[in-house]
């Protein structure tokens, strides 16, 4: 079922979780990346893992604007929790420098992400791993 999740935090900045199919997991972050907002999507997302055992998660950071160094850290240590192929994550960003600090994570965390600053790319990545879902298909890694 699909289902959208709208969170806003004390200055004006906003979050929103969108499930387009099982197993898949959409984020969309708007303003600062707090770190209010990045508990309530770890929430979300174990809640998810666990009722699935595999998850697609798709952050759209195209219009954060920056974020808490504790907001960093909170997501850092829940990628630790996550090193085997459970969770892929893909990430639409705005800048390339933003995409390769996510690549140098992904190293330092052991994991495969893949961030892009190309809208349509990021689209594609969505409607691929929708349709896999519905047809009861693994998303592509």
């Amino acid at each position: 079922m699909e289902t959208v999740e709208r969170f806003a935090g004390a200055q004006g900045e906003t979050l929103e979780v969108w499930t387009p199919a099982p197993g898949v997991l959409t984020t969309r972050i708007v303003g600062h990346g707090t770190t209010a907002l990045t508990r309530t999507y770890v929430q979300i997302a174990r809640r998810h893992l666990e009722e699935h055992g595999k998850l697609l998660v798709l952050h759209d950071w195209s219009e954060m604007t920056g974020y808490d160094p504790e907001a960093r850290d909170l997501i850092r240590a829940f990628g630790k929790t996550n090193t085997d192929d459970r969770v892929l994550v893909r990430y639409l960003v705005r800048s390339k420098i933003v995409s390769m600090a996510i690549q140098t994570a992904a190293l330092m965390l052991g994991r495969e992400f893949e961030a892009t600053t190309d809208k349509n790319q990021f689209a594609r990545w969505v409607a691929t791993a929708v349709e896999a879902s519905r047809r009861g298909r693994e998303p592509p890694r």
